[in-house]
């Protein structure tokens, strides 16, 4: 029961994680859309990493102490660990994806500003700065500054934080079991 969600989540993962690696090849999206599009189509999937840490913390709770004298057998704790596990290289791929793509992207418009540096350079000292310099920093900045979808760091992504609050609830419920 428990490895349908966690194999339904793995698909979506690896199927996004491609979406996002084939993605800013396939488009003439500018630069800003594309890493837009990716941080909305991230936030949906990373939303579904969540569901098997769900399923786990509703199948912990029910073999509490407090609703029946069950216990975890050593392949039950084997099983929700590889699940979990599963789950959390999901997170990673999808956040290693999305960084990858984001380097991707902004690659080409650094070797640009880098030109356009170098030939400012090579032209002599500049009366004003040039608009379209000015005009690449700010959106290399803009695509730099996005933190949200699968751009945030990784210690921020809610399955982290989601893990770690499973595994204290997990010891705590260990703790007073003792």
């Amino acid at each position: 029961m428990q490895s349908r969600p966690c194999g339904a989540v793995l698909d979506a993962v690896i199927l996004c994680t491609r979406w996002v690696q084939e993605m800013p090849a396939g488009t003439r999206l500018t630069e800003m859309q594309q890493i837009r599009l990716i941080v909305e189509r991230t936030k949906i999937v990373n939303r579904r990493i969540l569901y098997p840490f769900l399923a786990l913390f509703l199948l912990i709770a029910a073999r509490s102490h407090y609703f029946d004298n069950w216990d975890f057998p050593p392949v039950l704790i084997l099983v929700l660990t590889v699940n979990s596990l599963v789950a959390l290289a999901s997170a990673s791929m999808l956040y290693l994806a999305a960084v990858q793509a984001k380097r991707r992207i902004l690659a080409p418009l650094q070797q640009r500003l880098d030109q356009l540096a170098q030939s400012a350079r090579d032209a002599g000292p500049a009366k004003g700065k040039d608009s379209s310099d000015e005009g690449l920093r700010q959106v290399i900045s803009d695509i730099d500054g996005v933190q949200q979808g699968a751009f945030v760091p990784f210690y921020q992504q809610p399955l982290v934080q989601a893990t770690l609050v499973a595994a204290l609830a997990f010891l705590q419920y260990w703790y007073l079991g003792q």
